[in-house]
């Protein structure tokens, strides 16, 4: 694991190993159902649960998107933030037990390093935000690229944040 986190509680975030994709896919599903699941129709809680099982999240790790973690002092998975195309966002879950506590941001952090620091950096990062998470991605400088949008009984706003190396070319 790499880097640690001040807070109230000791967390490390590091690149997840495949070892970790069950514990990853279970936090998904746990915090969308919490959250998320409640306010989408039936058929958009029947196609996340398609979108995010084990066997997709390993095709996904062999495909090389990358997922990155954050695990608690007993070495449990409490976060995790994953990134498709070298830049685009396509989870990004805390374990409600865990929020607020800047969890969240250090992910991030971490992977708009990673976006920053590639052989080609990109100039966005985009995400398809729910409504849910909107207020978090603008506080951390992201933009609407559209109104709200709804696929396969899934609600999102799609959302793009500017990176450096935008402003340098």
């Amino acid at each position: 694991m790499g880097d640690r986190i001040e807070g109230v509680q000791e967390y490390q975030i590091g690149l997840a190993e495949p070892s970790d994709l069950a514990a990853i896919t279970e936090l998904m599903l746990k915090v969308f159902r919490a959250v998320q699941g409640k306010t989408f129709s039936s058929e958009g809680q029947n196609h996340f649960d398609n979108l995010f099982t084990l066997e997709r999240n390993q095709q996904r790790w062999e495909q090389g998107q990358k997922f990155w973690i954050a695990k608690n002092a007993q070495r449990q998975v409490i976060g995790v933030i994953a990134l498709r195309e070298a830049s685009h966002i396509f989870a990004l879950y805390v374990d409600r037990d865990y929020q607020r506590q800047g969890i969240a941001n250090a992910l991030w952090q971490t992977c708009l390093n990673f976006v920053m620091n590639e052989s080609i950096p990109a100039e966005k990062v985009t995400v398809y935000a729910s409504e849910y998470a909107l207020e978090v991605y603008e506080k951390w400088g992201f933009v609407r690229m559209g109104e709200l949008q709804v696929s396969d009984g899934l609600e999102f706003i799609p959302m793009a944040y500017s990176t450096p190396v935008s402003a340098v070319q």
